[in-house]
């Protein structure tokens, strides 16, 4: 399994809410978004997943009524072993959240909190996916931010579990200086240190087309823009929205390289 070439690649996004009905409403008309149900062999419980361009990209969980937790979303990463890099994981500080699971016909996937807090997911799936588009079509997921509570350790939590290596630091304004990670050479995501009092997060982006139109649906459709668009680099304007239920979600307008 050493030769898969997805690992460290981000593979699906999923969103825990606490109104899916809600949701449902919501990203499709941010962000034009279809979806499709699945229905999953273990349980029989259909699985709703989010569809850009006819290509499934994530999904959407309920939260269970009693479950504290907040809604967010949480990033799946590949890995060619999951029960491999669960053990590397726990060695490096890492706490179990959901055990390593098989999901049949699909894969195979476990939930981890880093060291810092922050939650993600690993996954290998039954097949090879197909190799990403650069830059991703609008309306997929185009980047990744971590809020973490130490910038050193978190770099080389992540170095250790998927290879990620270390890029430039780069300022996105009132998110402060980032230190980029790449992935087979090419920038993925941004790690900086989340502002006290703020929780260890991952924070998706979803490519728009243009990015006022879609911070004008954000609030349209219930949600809040939690920093107003603003430039980031050449060619590349941000905004960070939480939808009506609360988790966090970015939106990311790219010219196209």
């Amino acid at each position: 399994m050493t030769d898969f070439a997805s690992r460290g690649r981000l593979l699906w996004m999923e969103l825990l809410a606490s109104h899916p009905a809600t949701a449902l409403r919501f990203y499709p008309a941010v962000f034009g978004w279809s979806t499709q149900e699945h229905r999953t062999p273990v349980a029989g419980e259909p699985y709703t997943m989010w569809t850009a361009h006819g290509r499934p990209i994530g999904g959407l969980m309920p939260l269970p009524v009693e479950s504290k937790a907040a809604p967010s979303w949480l990033p799946y990463f590949g890995v060619p072993d999951v029960d491999a890099a669960v053990m590397r994981a726990e060695e490096e500080g890492a706490v179990v959240a959901l055990q390593p699971a098989d999901i049949p016909g699909t894969g195979r996937y476990a939930v981890l909190e880093d060291p810092f807090g922050a939650n993600f997911a690993v996954y290998r799936p039954e097949r090879e996916p197909p190799a990403a588009n650069v830059p991703p079509p609008i309306g997929e997921f185009s980047w990744l931010e971590l809020a973490t509570t130490n910038l050193r350790h978190a770099l080389e939590f992540y170095r250790e579990l998927f290879g990620w290596t270390p890029g430039e630091t780069r300022s996105l304004g009132e998110l402060g200086d980032h230190r980029l990670v790449e992935h087979h050479g090419r920038p993925i995501a941004g790690f900086y240190v989340a502002p006290q009092g703020v929780p260890a997060a991952w924070l998706g982006y979803v490519r728009v087309a243009a990015l006022a139109t879609a911070a004008a649906a954000v609030k349209a459709q219930g949600g809040r823009i939690l920093m107003p668009p603003h430039d980031v680099a050449e060619g590349e304007r941000i905004a960070v929205a939480a939808d009506p239920g609360g988790a966090a979600i970015a939106l990311h307008q790219l010219a196209d390289r």
